[in-house]
């Protein structure tokens, strides 16, 4: 890192100033002593974000970033470039992971046989479907029993806080959360489900 940040005119000490808390949430802080050799593949592909964030870009451009990686390094990867965006980066990806998208974009373009099928905000996009998916996070453990009652939802447990649910017709995600709310569940956060991102590729491409 030290290396590599030199060649930007980044002095050492801030180098390690600005690598600290990324090493530390990608949980390498304690391997900072160990040879990038011996590293996993994940680990290694973690180190090669930092050190391109360790520069501040304003653009980061990124092929496919969490490809054949295991589920708790890709999330890790996740958080470090949704953290960086809250600070001003913009990143322009290509992925052929939805729930990847659907996470980390606010803008979607869709190729098709090398056409450009879509380009819109992913919003925009989604409010233009008949049905919609949410993934609905809790702040307790949820069971099959909590959810009984949502069964016009077509509410499905998907972890132990975490459910999905689908708005169709006249039915209404605030009339949702409200019903939730009855019945004691307290919601941590709401999100897209990337089922919407699957019908938008559906569509575009028939």
């Amino acid at each position: 890192l030290v290396f590599h940040g030199g060649y930007y005119g980044i002095p050492p000490e801030e180098v390690m100033r600005r690598a600290e808390p990324l090493l530390k949430k990608a949980r390498l802080l304690k391997k900072i002593e160990q040879p990038v050799s011996s590293l996993s593949g994940g680990m290694k592909r973690m180190l090669m974000l930092i050190r391109c964030l360790i520069q501040k870009p304003k653009l980061l451009i990124l092929d496919e970033p969490t490809a054949n990686l295991d589920i708790e390094i890709r999330k890790t990867i996740w958080d470090l470039l949704q953290l960086e965006h809250g600070k001003g980066m913009t990143t322009l990806l290509t992925t052929h992971n939805l729930e990847e998208a659907q996470i980390l974009c606010s803008n979607v373009l869709i190729l098709h046989h090398g056409e450009l099928v879509l380009d819109r905000s992913i919003d925009d996009a989604i409010e233009g479907l008949e049905e919609k998916f949410y993934s609905i996070h809790f702040d307790d453990p949820i069971s099959a029993k909590h959810l009984h009652g949502f069964s016009a939802y077509h509410a499905e447990k998907r972890s132990d806080h975490k459910a999905s649910f689908r708005i169709s017709g006249d039915q209404d995600i605030g009339h949702l959360v409200y019903k939730l709310h009855l019945a004691g569940l307290k919601i941590t956060n709401i999100a897209p489900s990337s089922h919407q991102l699957e019908q938008l590729l559906h569509q575009a491409t028939l």
